[in-house]
């Protein structure tokens, strides 16, 4: 958690796992993070269709292939903010900066969403109005195809 005045910065990155991650500068405005700004995280950072511009309250998939990138954010009015990652501080040496002075976050906490990992399954995340036909879905084998599939099967 983040106490920020008005004014620009940026997160800094290194080079780590993956070409890309998802961030998200969530305000605080009862000053702590709560269920409901946790639950508010979690939905945001599943539908990768809300992302768009690194701006606080939204999500951004920030290209961090390259090492020591610097993500510019503006912040309109100062406040509490909280930074959600989709990977640990350490793994992209992250460092938010003002003025290009390292800020130091004031608490720090790790959220995991409840989630296994196993090659042997593959899962994707739907968010559309209406209902789905599962055995329509469920019948074309070919990721790739998916998209199609998807618009076909709805009901």
């Amino acid at each position: 958690m983040y106490n920020l005045k008005a004014g620009s910065y940026a997160l800094r990155t290194t080079a780590g796992p993956d070409p890309t991650m998802k961030a998200l500068l969530l305000p605080l405005p009862d000053a702590h993070i709560d269920e409901e700004s946790l639950c508010q995280a979690e939905l945001l950072f599943g539908d990768v269709a809300l992302a768009g511009a690194w701006q606080p309250g939204r999500l951004c998939v920030l290209d961090v292939a390259d090492a020591h990138v610097a993500h510019e954010v503006d912040f309109g009015c100062g406040g509490l903010y909280a930074l959600f990652l989709e990977h640990h501080l350490d793994e992209f040496e992250v460092e938010l900066l003002h003025r290009k002075v390292p800020l130091v976050p004031g608490t720090t906490a790790e959220y995991k969403p409840d989630h296994d990992h196993d090659d042997a399954l593959t899962s994707v995340w739907i968010t559309t109005p209406g209902d789905l036909d599962p055995e329509c879905l469920n019948s074309n084998p070919n990721p790739a195809e998916l998209n199609e599939s998807f618009k076909t099967c709805l009901i």
